[in-house]
């Protein structure tokens, strides 16, 4: 491993607050399949999503007995959802130990990878030091998001809809726009339509985020008096 190697590794250490026995784990994490596919994290990232999920699900657990299980379920995709995830890697710049060759024009890799690569770094954790420190990892890593009130997680759709019935607009109706961007990074764009009211539109790298960018939007609107 080169010096600029280890030194990368180094500052990505300490950001995680985790020093690994076996650096090749995080280097691999670290590694896109763009920049060698038979050396990926793709399958550290299978273990990762698992790894993540069920520290959070043993957290929310834990919590006093105030939520129910859908309250519970909720707060759990919102937590490990790949919008958490990204959030949290671009928190720790996790971009600057990337090995990838899938930047945008402007040398910015997608919310998407920098979230997989999250999860990847949870397994290396893993793998190399146990549960009890992917737990430290997570839970140190995870804190804000953690400590967020009920209706910050709640889904923006989901939040949309209820606004939408109690008011007599009926129900929200999505349409899929478009798409662009590479194959690597695509970016859709969905507008979101309510009886009476101005639509809003949202982007995002799958059809699911543009929608709830889109129902996020439509809120902002509703909530600013502006429809």
């Amino acid at each position: 491993m080169s010096r600029r190697r280890d030194a990368e590794l180094t500052n990505i250490e300490e950001r995680l607050g985790y020093i690994f026995e076996d650096r090749q784990l995080l280097d691999r994490a670290l590694t896109h399949s763009s920049a060698q596919a038979s050396y990926s994290n793709e399958r550290l990232e299978f273990l990762g999503d698992r790894v993540l999920g069920i520290v959070v699900a043993e957290y929310l657990f834990q919590e006093p007995e105030r939520h129910n299980e859908g309250d519970m379920a909720a707060r759990l995709n919102h937590f490990v959802r790949g919008e958490a995830c990204a959030k949290i890697a671009k928190n720790i710049r996790l971009s600057d130990g990337m090995r990838s060759r899938a930047h945008d024009q402007d040398g910015v890799l997608a919310d998407s990878i920098l979230a997989d690569a999250m999860e990847a770094v949870l397994a290396a954790v893993f793998l190399d030091g146990g549960m009890g420190e992917a737990r430290h990892v997570v839970l140190r890593l995870w804190s804000d998001l953690l400590a967020q009130e009920p209706e910050s997680f709640k889904d923006p759709k989901s939040r949309l809809q209820e606004y939408s019935q109690s008011v007599g607009l009926g129900l929200p109706h999505y349409q899929l726009e478009g798409s662009d961007g590479p194959d690597h990074a695509p970016q859709f764009h969905v507008v979101v339509s309510l009886d009476g009211a101005e639509n809003a539109r949202g982007s995002g790298t799958s059809k699911r985020d543009a929608e709830r960018q889109a129902a996020k939007a439509m809120l902002e609107k509703l909530n600013a008096g502006l429809l």
